[in-house]
């Protein structure tokens, strides 16, 4: 037996071999396909395990095998989770120990008809360590979300946070607070089908309203999105309403998005209008498609880097600048690529003979232009 054996790249196993557990030794184990593996509990020098998949209690791997792995790092995908038994074994994971895991994914299949009762325990119990740079959540099926998600601390499980990618939750109905995580630069958010609203919450502006008040003698600026370069929503079929970021005091004011770079917004066909994007002079890349009842985006003079804009099947889409915004697009010297297509309500683009650095424009079934 090579007890020795420190690196295994398997391209393809039927099953794992029950002597498997013997390779104490084991450091890194690669996967090409998905497959049962159980019996990794003894091997608690291993470091590198790309990805598990839970199976059905007596045929494979559970998630309490994971207790002892403490010297895993880097990247740990677990699918499957819709078929854990019993839901405190996440918590025998012990991922909360696991302090070198710097990408976490975790997989239910979004479309199985029974619905998770146990999903929340589950997931509360797969708390990770507050080191996490990047979390990955699909497929999963309860209206909210575990403390560890909502609570917002130096030792929770997304202080850390650099991308946070959430997608194919049919019963989720808020967005977790994320606008208070200082190294957070880039969120994709898709398919959450029952959210209506993206208000305060989504901001952190409920986390900062007592301590923006605690003097009120002195003008406070709160700055929400510290770090975010990248917004992506998609496929949010019942978001209606998408506020401004909204502090309850007086004597302050918010720095929204003050570095974000790149806002991709898709599928949101009943938001009739976007929320004041705030001071965001880093603003490069704004792609809007198929928000059917969109009618006016908030374009103002602070989008001054603005080098791309997208604007597709927005068809009730009658402006593309904020009402106290008379300048057209002669203030956006940077601009290089407009492409607008299937906006039969727009009533023209005035000005685009003066964007000198205009590289690319295509305008299609755009009755003013």
């Amino acid at each position: 037996m090579l007890y020795n054996l420190q690196t295994l790249r398997v391209d393809y196993l039927e099953e794992i071999p029950k002597e498997f557990g013997n390779l104490i030794n084991l450091r890194n184990f690669y996967m090409e396909r998905n497959f049962s593996l159980s019996g990794i509990k003894q091997l608690t020098n291993l470091q590198t395990l790309s990805e598990i998949k839970v199976m059905r209690e007596a045929e494979g791997f559970q998630l309490e095998e994971l207790e002892h792995l403490d010297k895993l790092r880097g990247k740990l995908k677990i699918s499957g989770l819709e078929d854990v038994s019993h839901p405190e074994s996440a918590g025998k994971a012990n991922l909360w120990r696991k302090s070198n895991i710097q990408m976490l994914e975790l997989f239910w299949r979004p479309y199985t008809e029974d619905h998770n009762h146990n999903g929340i325990e589950i997931l509360e119990g797969l708390k990770p360590h507050s080191n996490l740079k990047s979390l990955t959540i699909e497929g999963f099926r309860c209206s909210s979300f575990p403390s560890w998600m909502v609570t917002k601390n130096h030792l929770s499980g997304l202080y850390n946070l650099v991308k946070i990618k959430l997608g194919n939750m049919p019963y989720c109905k808020q967005i977790p607070s994320l606008g208070d995580l200082p190294y957070l630069q880039v969120i994709k958010i898709y398919k959450l089908g029952s959210v209506e609203c993206i208000g305060s919450k989504f901001y952190g502006c409920t986390n900062l309203d007592g301590a923006s008040s605690s003097n009120s003698h002195e003008a406070v600026v709160t700055t929400l999105f510290p770090a975010l370069r990248k917004l992506d929503l998609r496929d949010m079929k019942e978001l209606s309403e998408w506020s401004d970021a909204m502090i309850q005091s007086n004597s302050s004011s918010v720095n929204l998005f003050p570095l974000l770079e790149k806002l991709y917004v898709c599928g949101l066909p009943k938001l009739e209008l976007l929320p004041n994007l705030g001071d965001v002079k880093c603003l490069q890349s704004l792609i809007i498609e198929c928000c059917q009842n969109l009618t006016c985006l908030p374009i103002s003079k602070e989008l001054v880097s603005l080098q791309k804009l997208v604007i597709h099947r927005c068809p009730n889409l009658t402006s593309l600048f904020s009402e106290d915004f008379d300048e057209g697009l002669q203030g956006f010297g940077s601009i290089e690529s407009i492409d607008l297509r299937s906006c039969k309500n727009l009533v023209g683009v005035p000005e685009i003979h003066r964007l000198q650095s205009l590289r690319r424009l295509l305008i299609e079934d755009v009755v003013g232009c």
